[in-house]
């Protein structure tokens, strides 16, 4: 295996200088750039990556923790994330955390140990009181789902707005009875959508009969219309469990 020495020795330069052009550096002059990157490529030198970042304190590593990886919702953020990641010469260690804080933390220590540079948050719940401390230290963006009180990068969508806009349009279609079938938890997007479906109904005049499913799942969504909102005409399902459970009940989910 070539190393740097062999192609500061072709290059006829030093090997602190093969180490600043292979970083970048703008104190090398451009004839001896072009000398050094003509060595490399005639000896076919292949850079230590794991030394490099060592050097620099980096990983090249970005955290990503998904909530569940089953979610077709996620899978698609997650394939996104990855190919930008390729793109800008990072690696993506995904972690399903499966909802709970305890798993989030434990995933978080990897920042501690230098395993990863920064994390990106799928689905940040708002119980976790390590989140704040980590944000504070190391680089964290937040998306999907958010804690509006970290004050941090945010990558997510309007959820009251598309929830307030799907209710009207149901509205100005001439129905009345309108359930919300959501899961009990702390997601922003959770409140946000019921939120707007609630002050949509009220301003109408209508009342507010959304259920609440204990747990994710499409059983779960089920199990809410037969306890007592198959009456409604039609319903906002706040997930694709939700749609497939309720559809496969009475058939009109939007």
């Amino acid at each position: 295996m070539v190393t740097i020495g062999e192609v500061a020795r072709y290059a006829g330069v030093s090997v602190a200088t093969v180490s600043r052009v292979l970083n970048n550096s703008e104190s090398v002059k451009p004839a001896t750039a072009q000398r050094v990157l003509a060595a490399i490529r005639e000896l076919d030198y292949i850079p230590n990556q794991s030394a490099r970042n060592l050097r620099r304190s980096e990983s090249r590593v970005i955290l990503t923790l998904a909530p569940n990886f089953s979610n077709p919702y996620y899978s698609s953020i997650l394939t996104g994330i990855g190919d930008l990641a390729h793109d800008c010469e990072y690696s993506v260690l995904i972690c399903n955390t499966g909802g709970l804080a305890e798993n989030e933390e434990r995933f978080l220590k990897m920042l501690d140990a230098h395993r990863a540079d920064g994390a990106i948050f799928l689905g940040c719940r708002r119980n976790n009181p390590r989140l704040s401390e980590y944000a504070q230290r190391y680089p964290v963006v937040q998306c999907c789902e958010y804690v509006p009180e970290l004050k941090q990068p945010t990558v997510s969508i309007d959820n009251y707005t598309a929830a307030a806009e799907t209710i009207d349009y149901l509205i100005n279609q001439g129905h009345r009875r309108i359930a919300l079938l959501s899961a009990d938890n702390d997601f922003i997007s959770t409140q946000q959508r019921r939120q707007g479906y609630e002050d949509v109904l009220r301003k109408a005049g209508l009342p507010c009969g959304g259920g609440k499913a204990a747990a994710d799942g499409a059983a779960s969504y089920r199990g809410v219309l037969r306890v007592g909102h198959s009456g409604a005409q039609r319903y906002l399902a706040g997930s694709r469990y939700g749609a497939a459970g309720a559809g496969g009940s009475v058939g009109h989910g939007l």
